[in-house]
């Protein structure tokens, strides 16, 4: 019983609470937070672009060595299909980590033009 009577209060506190109440928060908006067109066409651009300069380099130099690989085979006679793999792959890897400064600066300023011009 008195198990029951605690649980009961337990309840009625828990309901009149103010974290059982659900209220409308009040934030600070501005008045129009909506993007036009032009600005979303805009920033998908911009994205797109930022995008295609940070793999243009790295997918240059995976076509350079497929394309030296095929050479090699075509001169060679060899025609094994995954020889190829495994140069692009580690050739990819090693530009990639080389221009890893370069992209985060890249990738740092799109970022802070995103926050300060938006």
């Amino acid at each position: 019983m008195a198990q029951a009577s605690r649980l009961c209060a337990f309840l009625k506190l828990f309901v009149n609470s103010t974290l059982f109440i659900a209220r409308p928060l009040h934030v600070d908006q501005p008045a129009d937070t909506s993007m036009s067109d032009a600005q979303t066409i805009e920033l998908v651009r911009d994205t797109l672009l930022i995008a295609m300069k940070i793999v243009v380099p790295i997918l240059i130099a995976g076509v350079v060595v497929g394309l030296i690989i095929a050479i090699f085979q075509a001169v060679t006679s060899i025609q094994e299909q995954t020889l190829t793999f495994a140069p692009k792959i580690i050739v990819m890897l090693i530009v990639t980590v080389l221009l890893l400064p370069w992209i985060v600066v890249r990738l740092l300023e799109f970022t802070a033009a995103m926050l300060t011009n938006w």
